[in-house]
């Protein structure tokens, strides 16, 4: 429901332990349900929470609920489970402590730049893919025009490859 369920000292959290896992997990099962009614096999079973958090308690649980997959923002800071796959953002391009609209592309480029060495160097062979965490709701000149600027960079980019979530998570 994207509600707030944290006390006023602590950050928005829906899925924090505020109300008990078990409240959660019904609630989380529940909405599952209803999704995949009303779009069958086009639901995709990924769990993107509400302001990207999730308490780690409630992670073991996600597989069981019919998820395959969870997007936080960051690198995971859980331990990884290995029926629940990690398909996290790693970019914003909104500034929440600033002006609260897109970050310069400077600042983006270098965001991205670093996101991906530190993808290389965690993967190997098969490094994580990069996430960018988008809000187009409050997306302001700025946002769009560096998102705009991105797409045509990699467009006219062979060595970029674009996947979709099912192509990422492999489902």
């Amino acid at each position: 429901s994207h509600t707030n369920h944290a006390p006023a000292d602590e950050k928005k959290c829906e899925l924090g332990l505020h109300r008990g896992d078990k409240l959660i997990l019904d609630e989380l099962a529940m909405g599952r349900t209803k999704l995949k009614a009303m779009f069958g096999d086009k639901l995709t079973p990924l769990l993107v929470p509400p302001w990207n958090r999730i308490d780690a308690d409630l992670i073991p649980h996600l597989a069981g609920l019919g998820f395959k997959a969870l997007s936080t923002y960051g690198w995971p800071k859980h331990r990884e489970n290995d029926d629940l796959k990690r398909l996290n953002t790693h970019v914003d391009i909104i500034d929440w402590k600033g002006s609260r609209g897109g970050l310069p592309s400077q600042h983006l480029v270098h965001d991205l730049v670093q996101a991906l060495q530190k993808s290389r160097f965690l993967g190997d062979d098969n490094p994580p893919a990069i996430g960018i965490l988008t809000h187009h709701l409050v997306h302001d000149e700025q946002a769009w025009k560096f998102l705009d600027e991105l797409m045509s960079f990699c467009a006219d980019n062979d060595q970029i490859i674009w996947q979709s979530i099912i192509e990422v998570a492999n489902f």
